[in-house]
């Protein structure tokens, strides 16, 4: 008997060896080969170019920086489009400022203004009376105001021979304002 119990040890044993050996070669061995592969790469790779060194970061992070702040100018100049209350405001104190008084003002929303592209254009019509100079300081102002303006259309006539020195024109311009993906928006929100 001692004979047929050494035979089944050494059977166990065998069946034990085989089983080690084969997970060994399903699990570890792969594993170690990638090991391998990765460990060949990263001496392949010359010193000092690591993507996280010589400032690599803080060159990031001032890109990050810089596109949050033009986010943020985006966002401040949209808000002209937004408020049409504060757009008369501007206009109405500008005229007030130019000698030009603004006749009418009058905002022509767009169908289907969005486009494609990102934004979305209101045009404003305005009827202006005064001097030449006057209305050409008015245009060029309206340019400075602090949202997206772009000039459409401008004809000047004489006002009439009873307001010599006055002319009349009209005035058309659009206000954009730029539709900010919601992920850039609220990377523009961070401090």
């Amino acid at each position: 008997m001692k004979g047929l119990m050494d035979r089944e040890f050494i059977a166990q044993l065998v069946i034990i060896l085989g089983l080690s050996l084969g997970g060994w070669a399903m699990f570890v061995h792969p594993k170690a080969s990638k090991l391998d592969q990765l460990q060949s790469v990263f001496h392949t790779v010359p010193p000092g170019t690591s993507p996280t060194g010589d400032g690599a970061i803080e060159r990031l992070a001032d890109m990050l920086g810089d596109g949050q702040q033009r986010i943020s100018a985006i966002e401040y100049r949209n808000k002209l489009a937004e408020n049409v209350t504060l757009l008369y405001g501007m206009i109405s104190d500008l005229g007030a400022r130019t000698n030009v008084t603004v006749q009418s003002l009058t905002p022509v929303p767009r169908p289907h203004a969005t486009t494609e592209r990102g934004f979305r254009a209101t045009r404003i019509d305005m009827v202006l009376e005064g001097g030449y100079e006057s209305i050409a300081a008015f245009v060029e102002t309206v340019q400075g105001l602090p949202g997206f303006i772009r000039l459409v259309g401008l004809t000047i006539k004489p006002a009439g021979e009873v307001r010599e020195g006055l002319v009349t024109a009209n005035f058309s311009c659009e206000v954009v304002r730029f539709d900010v993906p919601v992920t850039l928006n609220e990377l523009g929100a961070r401090p």
